[in-house]
């Protein structure tokens, strides 16, 4: 007799992982750039890679992974449209054919996608927490939005390091309530004999 699968154990993955995959990518491609960027070059790693290092590593495969991860708090369609444009942008910065600025587009399209999220997010149920992330969101459209216009990658990082900062300090905060919030529960002595 056949026993019934758990939901979600059928051996696919759920749809929502396969936005995992460009940020994943991107890691890959990022640490591969960061060799030659070290001095130690691997054969077959565009020079493109190394010029797009901090962005890719950071607003298309951190990014791609909190947008998902905050796509998946906000429970609606359209909230997977960050993740998706973030890994885009990741995807269209590796393919050295594709102009430099197509993925520069997308990756601006993704970090605005994001603070659409955290928006209706906040509208839900605002919090500390929540607000510190928005403003990390802010620092990478900032980023995002520099670097369309210009602006060399060493000059994005004050922006890349405040949203990844931000970020992870909001995601604190918010672990920090869930703690709080927990009934304590009391340590109790050795009973002495």
């Amino acid at each position: 007799m056949e026993t019934p699968a758990h939901p979600g154990s059928s051996g696919s993955p759920h749809p929502r992982a396969l936005l995992l995959l460009p940020g994943g990518l991107a890691l890959l491609a990022g640490l591969a750039a960061a060799f030659g960027l070290l001095g130690l070059p691997l054969r077959g790693v565009p020079q493109r890679w190394e010029e797009v290092h901090g962005v890719l590593m950071v607003l298309t495969f951190v990014g791609t992974v909190i947008a998902l991860e905050r796509a998946v708090a906000l429970r609606a369609p359209a909230g997977y449209a960050a993740p998706a444009l973030l890994g885009l942008g990741g995807i269209l910065l590796l393919v050295p054919p594709v102009p430099i600025r197509a993925g520069q587009a997308a990756v601006l399209a993704g970090t605005l996608a994001l603070i659409g999220v955290y928006s209706r997010l906040w509208r839900r149920a605002g919090s500390l927490p929540l607000l510190v992330e928005m403003l990390g969101a802010v620092c990478a459209v900032t980023a995002a939005a520099l670097w369309l216009t210009g602006a060399a990658v060493p000059f994005l990082a004050p922006w890349l390091v405040g949203f990844l900062v931000l970020t992870i300090l909001g995601e604190r905060l918010e672990l920090a309530a869930v703690g709080l919030s927990r009934p304590s529960t009391r340590l109790s002595s050795p009973r002495t004999r």
